[in-house]
């Protein structure tokens, strides 16, 4: 009875996480068509399309940064921010804002594959091709230097943009709340069964971020239960590059930075690491 009771779940959840469906829909969240929203930004922002190179057609928004009076690099930066597992550009178009009007930037965002208006249906290797399809938009159709290039990656993001760090130039990457590995994140959501075997999406971001020399800055909340802290600490400690780290006391994983301290942070890093 007891063997029953302990092999029977885990028989049944292996069986459903074991199915693709099921693995899209947990890894790849509110994917597929979604409502307009209306979101003012402080800057001149332009809507955008490029293609990736098996086809799709991706949206983006693309923002102009303001000139800043108090603090500015000799190039001025480019963000090419990768977003999370959930919602679509609409939602992040805050970023824009937040880059811009604190660090000056120009930032491009981009919906992955098959969210939003962008064709297609989401993948890893999908999302790989959307990211360099967008590094490739800003530096083929903008004439973008890529040493003025700012890669940054949010949750699920942060996978996409290590693995486009690794394969471009660029000046640095940032990391929030991102993860070791999916099959770290799927262990621990299903509390330690041992479901990663059963994992098609790998997103290895901890061997990939052993290799990675250019400055890096991270940042994860304390108290992030869906992304353990402990997975933040394992990816910074792995990096060789100049480096630096906030720890974010008593943040979730969805929970918001505060803007004016985190900008705060990555303006002197970026200061010390241009």
């Amino acid at each position: 009875m007891i063997r029953t009771l302990v092999i029977g779940p885990v028989v049944f959840f292996s069986a459903l996480f074991g199915s693709v469906y099921f693995q899209k829909r947990l890894i790849y969240n509110n994917w597929g068509p979604q409502p307009r929203i209306e979101w003012e930004c402080e800057v001149d922002v332009e809507e955008v399309q490029f293609k990736t190179a098996d086809g799709e057609t991706l949206c983006g928004f693309w923002g102009n940064g303001p000139q800043l009076d108090d603090w500015a690099l000799p190039d001025k930066p480019v963000v090419l921010f990768c977003h999370g597992n959930s919602w679509t550009i609409d939602y992040w178009r805050w970023v824009i804002d937040r880059w811009s009007w604190l660090i000056g930037a120009d930032v491009l965002i981009f919906d992955y594959r098959g969210y939003g208006r962008s064709t297609g249906s989401p993948s890893e290797d999908g999302l790989y091709r959307d990211a360099r399809g967008a590094y490739d938009y800003l530096v083929k159709e903008r004439n973008i230097d890529p040493r003025r290039i700012v890669i940054v990656g949010q949750s699920l993001g942060g996978g996409v943009a290590l693995q486009l760090a690794e394969n471009v130039d660029h000046k640095m990457l940032v990391l929030e709340s991102t993860f070791t590995s999916m099959c770290d994140v799927v262990d621990d959501l299903f509390l330690g069964m041992p479901m990663s075997r059963f994992c098609d999406e790998k997103f290895p971001n901890f061997e990939r971020i052993q290799n990675y020399k250019k400055p890096l800055f991270m940042s994860h909340g304390t108290d992030d239960r869906l992304i353990l802290f402990s997975q933040a600490e394992k990816l910074f400690e792995a990096a060789g590059g100049p480096k630096q780290f906030w720890p974010v006391d008593g943040m979730r994983h969805n929970d918001q930075r505060d803007h004016f301290i985190y900008m705060a942070f990555i303006r002197d890093f970026m200061t010390e690491n241009w």
